[in-house]
C-alpha cells in the first residue's frame, strides 16, 4: 500500500473505538527500540499500550548500562526482552558517547539478528535522538528487509541540528509516525516532518487499577493528624521537572495553611545534585517535618488515592505527563504549568488549575485556594475523572495506535 493509502486507513481507524479492521488472529512480532532504564513516561506508556494489542507481539531491547526497573516491568508483564550496548549519545558522561560509537557494530548486529530471529516485520521507535546508534540498523532492516518503521514518541524535540538531521533521515524511514499530544507534533513539524504524518494518540492508562486503589499510610506513619492536606509531586529529581518550584510554593503554603503537608515521589540517588540541594535545602529551612521524600513507588495508584492535590510543576516541555492523567483518574485535582501538551490535557478551571512555568507563587495561590474549599477540590476532581475516562482509556486508544501499526503491513 502506497503512503497515501495508509494515511487514508489510519484516519478510518483512529475514529473508531471498536476492535481493529484486521481478520487475522495471529500475533504479528514487533521489535521495540527506545527503552530507558527505569520506568519513566514512554516506558510507561508503551507497556501499558502493548499490553492491550493483541494483535502485536513485542520484543524489547533493553541497555546494559542503565540500571533500573524495566526489566522488572517488563518481566512483570510477560514481555520479552534482549540487553545489548544501547545508551545515549551526549547523555550524563562524555564516556557513554564514546561507548556507543565504540559497540555501534555490536548494536548493530544485535538488532539484526533478533529481528530475523523473532520473524518481526516491523520497528518501534520510542525515542527521537536518544537511541540514534541504533538508526543504521534501522534503516538497512527498512530497506532490505521490508521493515515497517513506526516513529511513537513522546518527547517534545528540541529545534536543533541534530535532531533536524534525524527528522530528515525519519522522514524517509518511517512509515508512520504517532505522538501523544498535539505538542510534539507540533514540535515534529518545526522539524520539517509534515504535519499530515503525524498521528496523535494520547497515553492510555488502566481505570480498574485507580478505582480499587488502596490508600497508604503516610499520615500515621509521619504523625500527621488525620486532617492534614497532602499535596504531592511525583517524578524525576531535575531542574527541568520544576522540583524546585514545588518547594518554594510549599515554604508560601506552609506560611499561611499549616495543615498542607507535602510529598516528594521519586528515585533517591545521592549522585543527583539537584536531590542533594533540595533534601539540604528542606533541613536547613526546618520543613523536615512537613516535606517528605517517600522514594519511587511502583503502584502510584496508591499515591493518588492518598494525596488531596497533585502538582506538575514542569519548567521544560511536557509532552503528555502520566502524572496528569493518573491523577485525573483517581479524582485528584490538579496544579499543573502551561508547559507542552498540559493545557491538551488539563481545562483551566474545569479539571484542574493551570500557571505560568518558573511561577511559584502561582503554584502557591493554587494550592491555597484548593486547600481552603473541599468543595472545589471535590469538584474539579469529579470533572477531572469524567474527562481522563472519556479521552485516556488504555484499551482504546491503544486499539488506535495498533490499528496504524497493522495498517502499514498491508
Amino acid at each position: 500500500m502506497n503512503s497515501a493509502g495508509i494515511k487514508a486507513v489510519q484516519d478510518s481507524q483512529l475514529r473508531v473505538s471498536g476492535t481493529p479492521t484486521t481478520h487475522s488472529s495471529a500475533p504479528i512480532p514487533w521489535v521495540v527500540i527506545g527503552m530507558g532504564g527505569v520506568t519513566y513516561g514512554k516506558e510507561k506508556r508503551i507497556i501499558t499500550a502493548l499490553k492491550h494489542m493483541p494483535r502485536i507481539q513485542p520484543h524489547f531491547f533493553t541497555s546494559r548500562w542503565e540500571n533500573g526497573n524495566i526489566e522488572d516491568s517488563l518481566q512483570e508483564h510477560g514481555f520479552v526482552f534482549t540487553r545489548t550496548f544501547f545508551g545515549h549519545f551526549g547523555r550524563s558522561h562524555f564516556s557513554w558517547t564514546l561507548k556507543n560509537l565504540f559497540f555501534s557494530p555490536r548494536l548493530f548486529w544485535c538488532v539484526w539478528r533478533k529481528y530475523h530471529e523473532h520473524r518481526a516485520q516491523g520497528i518501534i521507535v520510542l525515542a527521537f535522538t536518544s537511541f540514534a546508534n541504533a538508526l543504521p540498523a534501522i534503516a538497512v532492516l527498512r530497506w532490505f528487509a521490508a521493515a515497517r518503521v513506526i516513529f511513537y514518541l513522546g518527547d517534545i524535540p528540541a529545534n536543533s541540528w541534530p535532531n533536524r538531521l534525524i527528522a530528515r533521515i525519519s522522514r524517509h524511514t518511517a512509515d508512520a509516525m504517532i505522538a501523544n499530544s498535539h505538542a510534539v507534533r507540533r514540535g515534529l513539524e518545526d522539524l520539517g516532518v509534515e504535519a499530515g504524518r503525524v498521528h496523535v494518540a494520547y497515553n492510555g492508562i488502566e481505570f480498574e487499577r485507580f478505582a480499587r486503589a488502596q490508600p497508604l499510610a503516610w499520615r500515621q506513619q509521619f504523625g500527621w493528624t488525620g486532617d492534614a492536606l497532602l499535596v504531592g509531586y511525583a517524578g524525576q529529581f531535575a531542574e527541568n521537572k520544576g522540583v524546585r518550584d514545588f518547594i518554594e510554593a510549599a515554604e508560601e503554603v506552609l506560611h499561611c495553611n499549616d495543615r498542607c503537608r507535602f510529598i516528594l515521589i521519586g528515585r533517591i540517588d545521592n549522585k543527583n545534585e539537584t536531590y542533594n540541594q533540595i533534601a539540604a535545602h528542606i533541613v536547613a529551612q526546618n520543613l523536615s517535618e512537613q516535606v517528605k521524600f517517600v522514594g519511587w513507588l511502583s503502584e502510584m495508584e496508591r499515591a493518588y488515592a492518598t494525596l488531596d492535590i497533585v502538582v506538575v510543576p514542569s519548567r521544560h516541555e511536557e509532552a503528555g505527563a502520566n502524572v496528569v492523567i493518573e491523577a485525573m483518574a483517581s479524582g485528584v485535582p490538579v496544579v499543573a504549568t502551561r508547559a507542552g501538551g498540559n493545557p491538551e490535557l488539563v481545562s483551566d478551571g474545569e479539571t484542574g488549575f493551570l500557571v505560568n512555568k518558573r511561577n511559584p507563587q502561582e503554584i502557591a495561590a493554587r494550592i491555597l485556594q484548593l486547600a481552603n474549599d473541599s468543595g472545589l477540590r471535590g469538584h474539579l476532581g469529579e470533572l477531572g475523572r469524567k474527562a481522563a475516562k472519556s479521552r485516556f482509556d488504555a484499551c482504546k486508544n491503544a486499539v488506535a495506535v495498533q490499528n496504524i501499526m497493522v495498517a502499514t503491513l498491508s
